[in-house]
């Protein structure tokens, strides 16, 4: 994803925090990994985003590896509502393959190569849900980065 690519979001080029996030994604410090988020609201496509709160895209080595998607959604009485309504859009496996994760409230299906993640809650006729979609091992990598980052460091080092 690069700027040219953001054009869903008319706009979020020009938007000074997506621009330092995308200058920085090439520097070290950032271990080649960038976060961008947008706000539906804030762009002239909203219409085409009804019902999204917020997107949330992670780039590392300009690939997208996680996408994040919170919707002000309907208030559903059980994660595996929305697990079944997410399965049928992506054609993915249906809720009794997905494995609970911390509560009743969330729930994760691995996939070769990517993890899905559903939440949905609903409190005091307030709901929130969200789905995410990581490709796996990219932590790791970070992980491995900035590691060896520390290592280069303390071989540098000069008292």
């Amino acid at each position: 994803m690069t700027v040219e690519s953001i054009a869903l979001f008319p706009g979020s080029a020009d938007d000074p925090e997506i621009q330092s996030k995308l200058i920085n994604l090439g520097k070290a410090s950032s271990y080649g990994i960038a976060e961008l988020g947008f706000y539906s609201d804030k762009y002239a496509t909203r219409t085409q985003f009804a019902g999204i709160n917020q997107f949330n895209v992670q780039l590392f080595d300009n690939r997208v590896t996680r996408v994040y998607v919170s919707y002000a959604s309907p208030p559903w009485n059980h994660v595996d509502e929305m697990v079944t309504r997410v399965s049928e859009a992506l054609s993915l496996p249906s809720a009794e393959n997905w494995t609970p994760v911390f509560s009743t409230e969330r729930k994760t299906l691995q996939c070769s190569g990517f993890s899905v993640e559903v939440y949905a809650i609903k409190q005091d006729n307030a709901c929130c849900s969200s789905v995410d979609l990581r490709m796996q091992g990219v932590e790791e990598q970070v992980r491995e980065r900035k590691k060896a980052t520390i290592e280069k460091a303390k071989r540098e080092f000069k008292p």
